[in-house]
């Protein structure tokens, strides 16, 4: 749904003639799975061909899309014919990680990237399943990293070679203790911690410590470059900003795929979750069986070594799961809000309606009270940034899990900022004459 609906919207603004005027594009979830390859589009690909021609509303009907062939909208195509959500990948992945770790592939937590790099990327020439390579910006940052690594080579990486915003991806470290005592569902701690995802660099800006971390080794504060995730700890002190790292014999090389496998890896966890629920029957009488199919679920998403930043100390490195981007911020607007973007053009690719049950018969709300009376239908996580988790819609697991920790605008600007959609939704002209809303 949402890489569907970012196509469209990014070809609505290229017709506007908008895109060239953002400075960053944020992207989370499934609008990674759109982003990402808009963003490395190799030159030799027309944008005209990857995002496909302009329909107007009504000419977009079933035929008509049908119609759209490879060569003129190569995403839409490669959406619609990909196959990597299909009963045997999902068999295949949930075969191989009910084996135990010790038996298992310890490359098995990079098949869902796999999957989407050969469905998504392969099309468009940035996926190559034997060579894995590091996403950075533009050939002037890979040549700075080469200069400082003679061991590395150019095709070693993957530039962006068009004109485009600087890209921002949201993922998330998954504290699957949480989710084994069964915490995350009585709502008693927070389960996600947000990472981010650039071509230059990848981290978090803040330091989770001591309970904060919930049984998880401390980390966070600070970026590192793309070519220094996954490795092992540093062997040095941080000197100017820098640090020499030691890499493993599996060393991954952060790509592309990787960014869109943990922005947009709850499909593989839905997709899975009926399979080990089925599971459980056969299993009922056994101990811990909770405890053993989470950390199954858990081996299903990208797994990578991290250590957290710390100027005069040195680090241990430690294995985290990581996840879906949209499970703490499902806008993808944290990373731009943190480095100073004031004006913001967000999408909300929600299946949750902007609309009320009950007729409202005014062209605005009044008080928080007034929406709760209304039963006012909005996206659940919208209202948590303001701070309010008591909204009809904001009963489900964002709020469960945010305890306003996710809170980013002011409380007394959330009515204010209904009220205004409100209005463009139904224009006042439609109160006075009295017209049903439907």
């Amino acid at each position: 749904r949402s890489a569907s609906c970012s196509l469209g919207q990014m070809r609505a603004l290229k017709r506007l003639r908008y895109d060239t005027k953002a400075k960053y594009i944020g992207c989370i979830s499934g609008g990674s799975w759109f982003a990402i390859p808009f963003t490395y589009l190799p030159k030799s690909v027309d944008d005209s061909r990857f995002l496909g021609p302009y329909l107007p509303p009504q000419r977009c009907t079933i035929s008509n899309l049908e119609n759209m062939s490879r060569t003129h909208n190569i995403f839409a195509y490669s959406l619609a014919h990909s196959e990597f959500i299909t009963r045997e990948n999902l068999k295949t992945i949930a075969a191989n990680s009910l084996w135990p770790p010790t038996i298992r592939n310890s490359k098995d937590d990079e098949s869902w990237g796999q999957l989407l790099g050969n469905a998504l990327l392969k099309p468009i020439s940035l996926y190559n399943p034997k060579k894995q390579t590091f996403a950075t910006w533009k050939s002037w940052t890979r040549d700075d990293i080469l200069s400082r690594n003679s061991h590395l080579e150019a095709n070693d990486f993957t530039c962006v070679e068009k004109n485009r915003p600087f890209l921002l991806v949201n993922g998330t470290i998954i504290n699957w203790n949480i989710f084994a005592k069964l915490k995350a569902l009585r709502s008693v701690e927070w389960p996600f911690y947000p990472i981010e995802f650039t071509p230059v660099y990848t981290g978090i800006n803040a330091r989770y410590n001591g309970k904060e971390t919930a049984g998880l080794p401390n980390f966070g504060g600070g970026y590192i470059e793309n070519t220094g995730f996954d490795t092992i700890a540093p062997i040095s002190k941080l000197k100017d900003d820098k640090v020499k790292v030691r890499t493993r014999k599996n060393y991954n090389h952060l790509s592309i795929q990787d960014m869109m496998a943990i922005s947009g890896a709850a499909p593989a966890y839905h997709a899975l979750l009926g399979h080990f629920f089925a599971s459980i029957a056969e299993l009922v009488g056994i101990k811990n069986v909770v405890t053993r199919t989470v950390k199954v679920l858990a081996s299903v998403f990208p797994e990578y070594n991290y250590w957290k930043i710390e100027k005069d100390k040195r680090v241990m490195t430690h294995k985290l799961p990581f996840g879906d981007g949209g499970f703490c911020d499902n806008y993808g607007i944290m990373p731009a809000l943190k480095r100073g973007t004031k004006t913001l053009v967000v999408f909300i690719n929600t299946e949750t309606p902007f609309m009320t049950q009950k007729e409202h018969g005014s062209s605005s709300f009044t008080s928080i009270n007034q929406l709760r009376e209304k039963n006012l239908i909005i996206d659940g996580l919208l209202p948590t940034l303001f701070g309010i988790n008591n909204l009809e819609a904001s009963q489900g697991v964002p709020y469960k899990w945010s305890k306003g920790k996710n809170q980013i605008f002011n409380k007394e600007d959330f009515l204010g900022t209904i009220n205004e959609l409100w209005k463009k939704k139904y224009p006042a002209d439609l109160f006075t004459l009295n017209v049903p809303m439907s």
